[in-house]
């Protein structure tokens, strides 16, 4: 640990409690007439560490993008996570004030300033959970983008016919989103996003899912009011297909999204890829040992929705 006394700041994420995002990592067979099912595959640690690439850039951003690298690749074999830090390194415009002696006065320049950041990252073999310490400058949408084009850009690259498309997608932050519908006044619309096939179906979802496969479908439901004056009743989570869809997205099987207006009629849209589910967490200021705590922590949580998600 840095002392203050030598002038060194300590790192960012040091001894605070620190929002962690939660994502799910799903596999999804690419040929959809072929269902998916146990053994067809790798198991997921084993499949992830193949697949997840640690040293290959993925730039996101168009006026001002940035590189992003995965580096510091552990894989703890007694609590079964792979993890590491995911980061950006790049250059961009800035300025720079100096004192001009010649004038006697302050001036400013336009420089190439670097620009980084980075932050420990974990994944747990058990849950397929996704956990990345919240950095003051990522983008939780950014972040999955990254990690998806770097696990979908190793099976693309390396097999004539991909067998997965994997997915990097939020869990649902169900507190948020129902502090969300207790503040908005006239609900206007509710839409639940569903891919399938998934590794494992609830008994909660489970005819429901059965059905769109059957179907050989993906599903958007949206729910949309009969009397636009009056909006859609807030208590839609107790119907049963709703429930369903509301556990799918717990997994992080479907996506909600939402529109409404706030009692001073102000549009208020509720996004699951933008409202990731956040835990916390206290991280030390050892890179290596901030690493692990993460790793634990993230082994520990929960599944999404119950015992019965394990991983396939």
């Amino acid at each position: 640990m840095s002392d203050p006394a030598d002038g060194v700041k300590p790192p960012w994420y040091a001894d605070k409690d620190l929002p962690v995002l939660l994502y799910r990592i799903n596999r999804r067979p690419s040929d959809q007439q072929s269902l998916f099912a146990a053994g067809e595959l790798p198991s997921f640690l084993d499949h992830l560490e193949e697949a997840l690439l640690f040293g290959t850039p993925v730039v996101t951003g168009r006026s001002y993008q940035r590189e992003w690298l995965l580096g510091n690749r552990e894989i703890n074999s007694d609590y079964r996570y792979l993890s590491g830090w995911i980061g950006y390194d790049t250059t961009g415009p800035g300025r720079r004030d100096y004192y001009d002696g010649s004038t006697k006065s302050w001036a400013t320049e336009l420089i190439e300033e670097q620009r980084t950041a980075k932050a420990p990252f974990a994944i747990a073999a058990e849950t397929r959970i996704l956990g990345v310490a919240k950095h003051p400058s990522f983008s939780s949408g950014t972040l999955a983008v990254v990690f998806e084009a770097l696990l979908d850009g190793r099976e693309n690259a390396d097999l004539p016919a991909p067998a997965v498309d994997w997915a990097v997608e939020p869990l649902l932050d169900e507190p948020g989103f129902e502090q969300w519908l207790r503040e908005t006044v006239l609900l206007e619309r509710v839409t639940f996003s569903v891919k399938l096939p998934n590794p494992d179906a609830a008994e909660s979802f489970a005819e429901l899912s059965e059905h769109i496969l059957k179907m050989d479908a993906n599903l958007t439901h949206t729910l949309t009011p009969r009397d636009k004056r009056r909006g859609l009743s807030k208590d839609f989570q107790q119907e049963p297909i709703s429930q369903g869809l509301l556990e799918m997205a717990r997994r992080s099987y479907a996506q909600v999204t939402a529109r409404g207006r706030s009692g001073l009629n102000r549009v208020r849209d509720y996004n699951q890829k933008d409202r990731v589910l956040k835990r916390r967490v206290k991280l030390p200021s050892s890179s290596l040992e901030a690493q692990r705590t993460l790793g634990e922590y993230t082994s520990r949580q929960p599944s999404p929705g119950g015992a019965d998600g394990q991983s396939t």
